[in-house]
């Protein structure tokens, strides 16, 4: 197990640094002017939230299976938050057009 988690900890590694750059464009597109503080907020309180329910949770779920029952969960949750994500639209056709040149 060790190699795959050292070399899914570089891809991670690679894709939080694209993710962290471009959530600024995103959340920029994604929100109409007068809620942008709004929804910055929003992203930075979840953002800290889960540095503390994350951990919490694997720990709950890790106590019940093995390693490899917790790396499917983790690949779950995984698919799950990245499909929300791609189900984020604009509002405005601005915001739209600006938004498909990131897909």
């Amino acid at each position: 197990w060790e190699p795959l988690v050292l070399v899914a900890s570089c891809v991670a590694g690679f894709g939080q640094a694209a993710i962290w750059v471009a959530q600024g464009v995103i959340l920029t597109a994604s929100s109409r002017e007068e809620r942008r503080g709004e929804d910055a907020g929003l992203f930075w309180g979840i953002y800290s939230f889960s540095g503390i329910v994350g951990p919490a949770v694997g720990y709950v779920v890790y106590r019940g299976v093995d390693a490899k029952g917790f790396f499917l969960f983790a690949l779950a949750c995984t698919l799950v938050g990245a499909n929300v994500f791609r189900a984020l639209r604009g509002t405005s056709s601005s915001s739209s057009s600006s938004q498909e040149a990131l897909l």
